[in-house]
């Protein structure tokens, strides 16, 4: 069996980065499923990120943290039913990449009636949502948060933000916290912002860039079986 350290380096600055091959055949790891550790919130107004384990179950919850963010991807959801954000409930339908759904109904993104918007631009049924692969600092392992709806205009504006200076998502450590906001309707939410904490180091940003390939490999393969 590998030792820990055969599988991962740690530089100075406390981010861990695992050398994992996700298309070699690891022995000792014959009949498990890769599944990642996660962070969300746990209901629209919420005020602190829950960090949870690959089952589920709640490790620490934070205001705010950093991170690394090594893979971002489009992501659609429908529920025919209404969403709750504490229960771990696969939807009815979803896509992995913003364009092809699986499920019910599934097949053309663009084209469904699900991602229309509706009477008085009344919000789609099908929500566009974004697919963050997160490295915590001390952490061997990536985290997996789904940014919700409201939440996507303020990733935009980092990812634009960033791209003016001649930077991309995974030049830097991120910041993510939360700002209590109120919809158009009057309702309030918690909405997920992002700002820069710090651009990575050399060695850093050459660890990430390995790092992002595996953990992107790995993700399309989950996501294949899923």
């Amino acid at each position: 069996m590998k030792k820990t350290t055969d599988l991962v380096a740690a530089n100075t600055n406390g981010y861990i980065m695992p050398h994992i091959d996700p298309n070699k055949e690891y022995t000792d790891m014959e009949g498990i499923d890769p599944k990642f550790p996660r962070i969300s919130l746990t209901n629209a107004g919420a005020t602190q990120f829950k960090f949870a384990d690959s089952d589920g179950m709640e490790q620490s919850s934070k205001s705010e943290f950093e991170a690394i963010i090594l893979v971002s991807k489009p992501y659609r959801a429908y529920y025919k039913n209404a969403y709750n954000p504490a229960a771990d409930t696969t939807p009815d339908c979803r896509s992995f990449d913003g364009k092809t759904g699986e499920g019910n109904p599934g097949g053309s993104c663009k084209r469904c009636p699900l991602n229309q918007f509706g009477e008085n631009k009344a919000g789609k049924p099908c929500k566009e949502k974004r697919s963050l692969m997160l490295l915590c600092a001390d952490s061997t392992w990536p985290y997996r948060m789904t940014l919700p709806t409201g939440s996507i205009n303020a990733y935009n504006a980092f990812a634009i933000g960033l791209m003016s200076k001649g930077k991309s998502i995974n030049d830097v450590v991120a910041k993510f916290f939360i700002t209590p906001t109120t919809s158009k309707s009057g309702k309030q939410y918690s909405k997920i912002s992002i700002s820069i904490a710090r651009d990575l180091t050399e060695e850093e940003h050459k660890q990430t860039v390995k790092m992002r390939e595996q953990t992107l490999a790995l993700l399309n393969r989950i996501e294949d079986e899923e």
